[in-house]
C-alpha cells in the first residue's frame, strides 16, 4: 500500500490522516507498522499506532470504490422510495465539502462488492455517509470485511474522532454493533440519538433517519 501526498502538501499512509511532513517520513512510519504486523499483531505501544494499523488493514482487506459507485447504489436503492433521500444525500456531501474543505471523502467496498461503504473524514470528526448494498442486505461472505470497518471507526474515535451519521432506522443495527463491540472491549462509547425523520408514509423502516453523535471518551 503506497503512500499518498494529500491536498495540502503533506502525506498519508493510505486512507490515513494527512500528518507526515514529507514522503520519507511516511513510508518509514509504513514500514514501521509493517514490521509490527508481522511481529505482534495483538499488540500497540499506542492508541495512534493501533488507529493506523486498522486504517491499514482496511486498505489492504477492503477494495478502494468510487464516489459514483456509492451514488448509483444510492439512487437504486432510493429513488424509486423517495427522491428527497437521494437529494438530501448529494446535498449533505456537499455541504460537508464545503464546510469542511480539508476534510476527505473515502469510499470503500467489501471484497464480494455487495456493500459499499462511505465517509467523509477531517482531522477531528468521521462523518459516515452510509453503507449501501447491491443485494439489499449485508450477506454472510461480507461479514468480515464488515467487522474490519467497525473496528476502523472504533480505532478512529479511540484516536479522539466524534462520529456523525445519519442511518436510517434499518442500519441503526450497525451502529448499535459499533457500540456493542466497543463497550465489550471496555470503552466508554457515548451516542446521541434525535427524534426519527420520516420520509415515507411511516411503514418504512428504510426512509425513517435520525441524527446521531457518538464518541468514545
Amino acid at each position: 500500500m503506497p503512500v499518498k501526498k494529500c491536498s495540502n502538501g503533506k502525506w498519508r499512509i493510505g486512507s490515513g490522516d494527512c500528518m507526515y511532513d514529507t514522503k520519507e517520513t511516511a513510508e518509514k512510519a509504513y514500514a514501521g507498522y509493517r514490521a509490527s504486523k508481522y511481529a505482534n499483531e495483538s499488540e500497540y505501544s499506542t492508541v495512534e499506532e493501533q488507529m493506523r494499523y486498522m486504517l491499514n488493514q482496511l486498505d489492504e482487506e477492503i477494495s478502494p470504490a468510487t464516489d459514483e459507485e456509492y451514488d448509483e447504489l444510492t439512487r437504486k436503492n432510493f429513488y424509486q422510495k423517495s427522491p428527497a433521500v437521494v437529494d438530501m444525500a448529494t446535498q449533505s456531501k456537499e455541504a460537508l465539502q464545503q464546510f469542511y474543505p480539508n476534510g476527505e471523502l473515502k469510499t470503500m467496498k467489501s471484497g464480494s462488492g455487495n456493500f459499499v461503504a462511505q465517509w467523509y473524514e477531517t482531522a477531528d470528526e468521521i462523518f459516515l455517509v452510509g453503507i449501501n448494498t447491491v443485494q439489499g442486505k449485508i450477506r454472510r461472505e461480507d461479514v468480515g470485511d464488515l467487522k474490519r470497518f467497525i473496528d476502523m471507526l472504533i480505532s478512529a474515535m479511540q484516536g479522539g474522532k466524534t462520529l456523525y451519521t445519519s442511518p436510517h432506522r434499518r442500519s441503526m443495527q450497525m451502529l448499535n454493533g459499533v457500540k456493542k463491540k466497543a463497550e465489550e472491549r471496555g470503552l466508554n462509547f457515548s451516542m446521541q440519538q434525535s427524534d426519527v425523520m420520516d420520509f415515507g408514509d411511516g411503514t418504512d423502516p428504510e426512509l425513517q433517519f435520525y441524527q446521531v453523535t457518538a464518541q468514545i471518551t
